[in-house]
């Protein structure tokens, strides 16, 4: 089940980055460009975390979509291989 690793890898990114930026340690954890995708958290540290957490989240949720769509197109695939085998 090493496909689902990445989606995993994700939410427990968004996880750690969630819970060090709410311990209030002083800083913040930060993903590069936060303020070019959301100019309005330019000036805000605590906002560009936070957007931060809902990035990896969002990231976490379409790889595991897209994992699950793979898998059931394989499932399929291998099903009408096993009821109509191939010469």
């Amino acid at each position: 089940m090493l496909r689902y690793l990445s989606p995993t890898l994700f939410f427990a990114a968004a996880i750690y980055a969630y819970w060090h930026n709410s311990s209030g340690g002083g800083s913040i954890w930060v993903l590069p460009f936060m303020d070019v995708i959301w100019p309005e958290t330019a000036n805000s540290p605590t906002a560009q975390g936070e957007k931060s957490v809902i990035v990896l989240i969002v990231l976490g949720c379409v790889i595991t979509v897209w994992r699950l769509f793979e898998d059931r197109r394989h499932r399929k695939r291998l099903g009408s291989n096993l009821e109509t085998p191939q010469s």
